[in-house]
């Protein structure tokens, strides 16, 4: 059993990206945390929920909402690719607004955010999987999974990988020289 944590900024790729880590054989989804990218982080965080609903995810599975911007510059979003809410176009989902839905988010009483969620999961398998490791997948940009490493630098040793989403050959997809990812908190990267 391969156990994963998905950060990502919910918009068609990454709705895809859920759907895929719900049903491959083999694979345990731990939880999902949401950040800001291709639309505010309030829409990743309601778009994930609604996807988990519709996806038919096990009741365990919750997101937790994350970074809000990059950690030195200003929020960046692509509603020419996204739509404005992220899920530009996709009909059929269920509305944020329904239970099922909500309970899948954290309660304004009982907020829970994306860096205390993935390290209760990661020393929670490590702890009670006989020393399995998780693996952290990134499809948004990469501020939460850089707050993690800063504030449970601890916890590092129980991570099995990192895969991201990022980059490109030649040319990216939002500047001669970046992908959208990336751009969106490129300090992170040098």
């Amino acid at each position: 059993m391969k156990f994963i944590w998905l950060d990502c900024d919910p918009g068609h790729d990454d709705a895809t990206e859920l759907l895929l880590s719900i049903h491959i054989p083999g694979l345990a989804l731990l939880g999902v945390s949401t950040v800001h990218g291709n639309t505010s982080a309030d829409d990743t965080m309601k778009n994930a929920a609604r996807c988990l609903h519709a996806f038919g995810a096990p009741d365990t599975v919750k997101v937790y909402p994350g970074a809000t911007q990059p950690l030195l510059r200003s929020a960046r979003y692509d509603p020419e690719i996204h739509g404005e809410s992220g899920l530009g176009g996709v009909e059929g989902l269920p509305s944020a607004d329904i239970d099922e839905v909500r309970a899948r988010m954290p309660s304004e009483a009982a907020t829970v955010r994306a860096l205390e969620g993935m390290a209760a999961a990661v020393r929670d398998t490590w702890k009670n999987g006989a020393g399995s490791k998780v693996t952290l997948v990134s499809s948004g940009p990469m501020t939460n999974i850089a707050l993690f490493s800063s504030v449970f630098p601890e916890l590092i040793g129980a991570i099995e990988e990192i895969v991201f989403m990022g980059g490109g050959v030649g040319i990216g997809n939002r500047s001669a020289a970046a992908e959208f990812n990336i751009l969106c908190d490129r300090k992170l990267f040098g």
